[in-house]
């Protein structure tokens, strides 16, 4: 595993966060073998924050009281948010093992619920694509176990919602089956792995953002032919209103899908928890990019050889795909 600078700076701040802001429990020997290493304590087999347990525990078997100043939490903080920004270019899976190392590492329950909480937000909230699979990876492995928690449960429940709402649609993974129906009333099963690449739209007519994302969609999609099929599918379950956002609202070469009884289960499968919601499904099925804005689609189309790169994607008043 290869671990990368920061680590040692925000190891370093754990062992003096214990070492000089913990207070042990009076007359426990075991709180204070959590603190000092020290092998003589009864029953212990954990050494301080670095641990000699397996990595799968989940922490030391007494923790210590902390009197820890915020200016110190601070510090820690800074530290990780340090170590998370070395990691950026990394793959998901260097991400999450690299989390995995930290929390493993830290013992005492405190700091290492702290961080837990901190890089799960990070990466829930990361502007980076694909960074969403590291906060789901942190809650299935952690949180979930309660080898950490959050403050409360609320957040918890808030998490667990987040991970089952989109474990099924992460970038890499292929794209979940799902049937809808049609304007005509037939039943469609998609995306298939048929050789073509497709971009998957799902919007509402009552969304504020989906009135601006829609026609720069479209007007993107009409000035950069590509070899994507456009799938729209509205999630609202007013006919007249479709009819009319088919009529209205999108070129004749889309292919309009819908789900008023709400059967196929595609929120859950898709995490469609709030619109737009905008995904690249490769011409193999597998899922290229997700929570997408149009200039990350151009991107990802240009990089995977679907689409143009003739015409440019903001002009020079800054409108997207000439959109006014």
């Amino acid at each position: 595993m290869k671990q990368l600078f920061p680590i040692a700076g925000i190891l370093c701040l754990c062992c003096l966060m214990t070492a000089e802001a913990a207070s042990p429990i009076a007359g426990s020997a075991e709180a204070a073998s959590a603190i000092t290493g020290s092998a003589e304590a009864e029953g212990s087999s954990e050494q301080g924050i670095w641990g000699n347990a397996p990595r799968s525990s989940s922490a030391s078997a007494v923790t210590p009281e902390l009197a820890v100043p915020d200016s110190t939490w601070k510090k820690l903080d800074a530290k990780l948010e340090e170590y998370v920004k070395a990691l950026e270019r990394e793959s998901t899976a260097v991400k999450e093992q690299e989390c995995d190392f930290i929390l493993e590492t830290v013992t005492l329950q405190e700091i290492r619920d702290h961080a837990a909480r901190k890089l799960y937000a990070h990466y829930r909230h990361s502007p980076v694509m694909g960074d969403e699979a590291v906060a789901i990876h942190l809650f299935d492995q952690w949180f979930s176990p309660g080898k950490v928690s959050f403050e409360t449960n609320d957040e918890f429940t808030d998490a667990q919602v987040f991970a089952s709402f989109n474990r099924s649609s992460l970038i890499g993974m292929q794209a979940p089956p799902v049937s809808l129906f049609t304007p005509d009333g037939s039943s469609l099963s998609f995306p298939t792995a048929d050789g073509h690449p497709k971009i998957l739209y799902f919007y509402d007519t009552d969304c504020a953002l989906c009135k601006m994302t829609t026609p720069v969609l479209t007007r993107y999609l009409t000035d950069h032919p590509c070899e994507a099929d456009l799938y729209a599918v509205y999630v609202g379950d007013s006919e007249k209103t479709w009819r009319e956002a088919r009529k209205n609202d999108f070129p004749a070469k889309v292919i309009h899908l819908w789900d008023p009884e709400l059967t196929s289960g595609f929120q859950q499968f898709y995490g469609v928890l709030t619109t737009p919601k905008l995904f690249l499904i490769g011409d193999d099925g597998t899922i290229l990019g997700r929570g997408l804005d149009v200039p990350a689609l151009h991107l990802l189309l240009v990089r995977h050889h679907i689409g143009s790169v003739a015409a440019p994607l903001v002009d020079e008043g800054g409108h997207v795909g000439g959109q006014r």
